[in-house]
């Protein structure tokens, strides 16, 4: 079996994003049982005794993939991730963030996304990087778009829970005209770990 590259620890001017440690299924917990959080994400809130299982098990397996803990003079504000997916919008690798509720409103989630963004491009080298929200979460879409990526159109979230999707190419890559499935096999090929 192949190992995943080691996942880079990415420094921004503010920022710290490190890999996931078993501690950090405390603030995953409170994060993902938190109505206000979830309330225009991907998934809902969950009871807090849930929560604390599935954070444990989601630290347990983030540490094998590229998801970040975001954190701000060592406090962690929330997670960044790349995950390779067809689930929302075109097939590729999308980013994803969730920010603790303290962490809101002071750029955190743009900072962080730019660096995942450059991680990908040059560190894993990804032609291109998507992301998709859900509709009416201005915020997110603000962040997506200070980050350069742009709406590329509408999908169909988890839960029926209707979408945006939005991509950034790699600056300089263009636009290969292949076949469907010769792109998903060489994408699957150089990304099996995400």
């Amino acid at each position: 079996m192949r190992e995943m590259p080691p996942l880079p620890v990415l420094r921004t001017a503010r920022l710290l994003l490190r890999g996931f440690e078993a501690p950090d299924a405390a603030w995953l917990a409170e994060t993902i049982s938190d109505p206000q959080v979830r309330r225009l994400t991907l998934e809902d809130a969950l009871p807090p005794e849930q929560a604390v299982a599935v954070a444990q098990v989601s630290v347990a397996l983030r540490t094998r993939k590229a998801h970040w803990v975001i954190t701000l003079d060592g406090e962690p504000c929330g997670f960044i991730c790349l995950t390779r997916t067809a689930q929302f919008g075109p097939p590729g690798v999308y980013a994803g963030f969730e920010l603790r509720r303290r962490a809101w409103g002071r750029g955190i989630a743009t900072e962080a996304l730019q660096a995942a963004i450059d991680c990908g491009f040059h560190h894993f080298g990804l032609p291109a990087l998507h992301a998709a929200v859900v509709q009416g979460n201005a915020a997110s879409e603000r962040v997506l778009e200070k980050a350069g990526l742009r709406e590329g159109g509408a999908c169909t979230l988890p839960g029926g829970k209707p979408g945006i999707w939005y991509a950034v190419r790699r600056p300089g890559e263009e636009r290969r005209r292949q076949p469907f499935r010769e792109r998903l096999r060489q994408l699957g090929r150089s990304l099996w770990w995400l």
